[in-house]
């Protein structure tokens, strides 16, 4: 047996001295003699694994020809006949295989141990040794676990209900299979009844004593958490360590962990098995609160995977990055607009064309809409703009190490949530923002205790406790300046901004300053919300540890309410304190300049100093009206048919979309042109240039995504026709598809395919040129790599 000084227990508490989980360095537990317990123990030992243990010396042929007899007449091993000294020299033995060389060995062993030990002394080895599940080992930390109390004070009910656990502690594992260990152990009470022990009636009553068995929870609090500690300490001195003390805040803790556990039973129906979180202090980088999945002793849905620390695509939830980026270079601000229509970006496994969630185009969109409201185009532009490397080198500033690949592995969907990454690592991220773009040193071990005493202090953690990835021993810059942080907390805390992508009155809003933002991976497989407010930072994700889809949950449909739950307990953290190096002006916001004289809504905006507009908005033009005609007036109309309008006129890229929005266009000149149609005769047709396809392009690629749902699997056709053609309408391989030259849609079908937009003008039928695209099939590797264009 090990020495006495290489057993001593290990305590994991909380911030407070409060236990979390007890453990003994290799499953350890202190020794009790068997002469101190209850004679209940040594007879179920007896009666459940050795009847003839005072008579035989070690090894007991009657019950070696009993088991052979029985594995004779079953065709297998059904019994082994070990006596309980037999299974102390196997467990002395630790690791051996079960050979037929082995099994002499340690019969060999069991002789000589009844030769030098009393028969107690080997019944209290084997109390002491055995494993009773749940890295417990020995009778007397079976008993503290399971029933609070020492060995020495166990019932015969209980008595017999430990010591059947050892045969199979997995099997009878009380935390997981509670009727199964209950019916273990009314088989030892009968085999007590069997051996005399007990008579019928003593047998039937014990059977139906209710036991209090401790719950899972009161025994190994934040269990993902005290696993990782316990894991990643670092290997012990010549003053092994008697306590850990952890970060972890123990009413929070439990707060969080039966919030986790409601929020999946409520949404259970909607094929959500699992949720994640963490609480951070913003101010020391202290994690306050860790739950790595719904239920750890859930088996079927992977409950011991910890979702704090795995790797998944975090949707959206990195856009916020991207417009840090964006804001740094200082050629964009808050109130700059960006361009959210129909956009076509060639990569080499094909065209890729982001979609919004809500499947449409906003147009010109301010830059803080935007972002608030995570509109995927918008944000698809910017790291085309400044580069996926020039975004993946920003996120490696804020923490994400998980991001291994080289920036042509995610390309411009990097901001989409291309990359896989920690919760823990987004909670840090986050976490930097609010502290103005320095990341805390985020830890989970407060200090440490010796077994002679000494306490050992976070200064000196090298010689503690490494804490959780990644653990810094200072804070560490970004290279983002507090005021860039500062704008891009101000965008998540705006309520109004949010409204467009998310409405109001959700769960991203809360009573107090919160600045939120959400993710959804490919095909609904996870859902985010991230968010800070200046004291705490929460980081939730909602999903299936096995990458199920859910039911079309979204970031805030699947984790904004668990989110705002933990919030609502965490409470305000106060306001977010503006930094220097902020300006305020009031500014137009379809244009971001300042507001002229017709800009009907100007508002009040931030800037970093030096970037605030000095241009006068040119968007909104009033133009005069002939009420008659609709035309411009002309100089000599009579004012009283003249209506001064104002219009907004964006730039010319812009055109499409206000058509297909109805957003009108001031008159170009005072009265009607008629224009010739120009054609080509091309087969019973005529091709003409005024009737065009925007998208696709001719020659592009497409492949088919063997994960995607097929309702995700559509092609985009977008065209233009002059109002005066007439029918016109799309046809695919020389059938009609759809009405309208504005947005269709296609389901992609491998192979060659040609696309024609066609229409009649003047009683004559004319198409546009003929594009010709071709559809493949992606292998599967591709396409779990893809990124989703839908991640709100």
């Amino acid at each position: 047996m090990a020495p006495e000084s290489q057993r001593q227990g290990l305590d994991v508490t909380a911030q407070r001295p409060v236990l979390l989980r007890s453990v003994h360095p290799e499953g350890w537990s202190q020794t009790v003699s068997v002469r101190e317990l209850p004679e209940s123990v040594a007879d179920a030992l007896i009666a459940i694994e050795d009847r003839r243990f005072y008579v035989h010396p070690g090894v007991d042929p009657v019950a070696l020809g009993r088991a052979l007899w029985s594995n004779m007449q079953q065709g297998g091993i059904v019994s082994g006949g070990s006596t309980v000294t037999m299974q102390v020299a196997e467990q002395l033995r630790e690791n051996s295989p079960p050979t037929i060389a082995n099994k002499l060995v340690e019969m060999h062993l069991a002789v000589r141990l009844e030769l030098w030990r009393s028969k107690r002394e080997i019944l209290s080895l084997w109390l002491n040794r055995v494993s009773f599940g749940n890295r417990l080992h020995g009778i007397e930390a079976a008993a503290q676990r399971y029933f609070g109390k020492s060995a020495r004070d166990l019932t015969t009910a209980e008595a017999a209900y430990l010591v059947g656990l050892p045969r199979a502690p997995s099997r009878y594992n009380p935390f997981r299979y509670p009727e199964r260990a209950e019916q273990r152990q009314h088989h030892v009470l009968r085999a007590m009844q069997d051996a005399g022990f007990l008579t019928h009636a003593e047998r039937e009553r014990l059977a139906a004593v209710p036991l209090d068995l401790h719950n899972a929870e009161s025994v190994f609090r934040a269990p993902h958490l005290t696993r990782w500690v316990l894991r990643h300490r670092r290997p012990e001195s010549e003053a092994p360590l008697s306590e850990i003390r952890t970060t972890i805040d123990p009413e929070l803790q439990q707060a969080v962990a039966d919030l986790v556990e409601g929020h999946v039973q409520t949404f259970r129906q909607e094929t959500l098995t699992n949720a994640a979180a963490v609480v951070l202090d913003n101010r020391t980088g202290a994690i306050r609160a860790y739950v790595g999945s719904a239920d750890f002793w859930d088996e079927r849905h992977g409950g011991q995977n910890d979702g704090v620390r795995m790797r998944r695509q975090p949707g959206s939830a990195l856009k916020p990055f991207t417009y840090a980026h964006a804001l740094a270079s200082r050629h964009y601000t808050p109130a700059s607009v960006l361009a959210d229509i129909e956009l076509n970006v060639p990569e080499a496994s094909g065209a890729f064309v982001p979609e919004n969630y809500d499947e449409t185009y906003h147009g010109p969109t301010p830059l803080r809409e935007a972002l608030a409201s995570s509109f995927n185009v918008p944000a698809v532009r910017l790291a085309r703009e400044f580069s996926p490397a020039a975004i993946l080198e920003t996120l490696h500033d804020f923490g994400f190490a998980s991001l291994d690949r080289a920036p042509s592995h995610y390309g411009v969907g990097l901001t989409l949530g291309s990359g896989e990454v920690q919760p823990i690592e987004l909670a840090r991220a986050y976490a930097g923002l609010a502290r103005g773009g320095t990341l805390p040193p985020v830890h989970a071990v407060r200090s440490a205790r010796t077994v002679t005493g000494d306490t050992l202090r976070p200064d000196r953690r090298e010689e503690v406790v490494s804490g959780l990835r990644p653990d810094l021993p200072e804070p560490q810059q970004t290279g983002l300046s507090p005021a860039v942080a500062h704008l891009v907390t101000d965008i998540l805390d705006d309520p109004a901004a949010r409204a467009p992508g998310f409405g109001r009155g959700g769960p991203l809003e809360l009573p107090f300053p919160v600045a939120v933002k959400t993710g959804t991976s490919k095909d609904y497989r996870d859902s985010w919300t991230v968010g800070y407010t200046p004291r705490h930072t929460v980081a939730v994700w909602a999903g299936n540890f096995d990458g199920t889809p859910m039911d079309r949950m979204s970031g805030v449909a699947g984790a904004a309410p668990l989110f705002h739950s933990i919030m609502r307990v965490l409470g305000s953290g106060g306001d977010f304190e503006q930094p220097p190096g902020i300006k305020s002006a009031t500014v137009c916001p379809a244009s971001g300049k300042r507001p002229g004289a017709h800009c009907p809504a100007p508002h009040r905006a931030l800037f970093l100093s030096g970037t605030v507009p000095t241009d006068t908005c040119t968007v909104h033009r009033t133009v005069a009206i002939d009420q008659r005609t609709g035309d411009r007036a002309a100089p000599g109309t009579d004012p009283k048919h003249v209506k001064q309008k104002t219009y907004a006129v964006y730039p010319e890229r812009y055109h499409a979309w206000m058509h297909e929005h109805d957003v009108p266009l001031p008159p170009r000149s005072t009265h009607r042109a008629s224009h010739e149609l120009p054609t080509a005769a091309a087969g019973s047709l005529h091709v003409t240039d005024r009737l065009r396809i925007r998208y696709p392009a001719d020659g592009a690629l497409f492949y088919v995504d063997p994960v995607l749902r097929d309702r995700y699997q559509q092609l985009s056709l977008n065209g233009t026709a002059p109002d005066a053609f007439r029918d016109v309408h799309w046809v695919v391989d020389g059938e009609r598809h759809a009405s309208g030259a504005g947005h269709a849609s296609w389901r992609l079908q491998p192979g060659r395919h040609r696309i024609e937009l066609r229409a009649r003008h003047e009683g004559q039928a004319v198409r546009s040129r003929t594009v010709e695209i071709r559809v493949v099939s992606a292998s599967k590797t591709r396409s779990q790599s893809a990124v989703s264009a839908r991640s709100p």
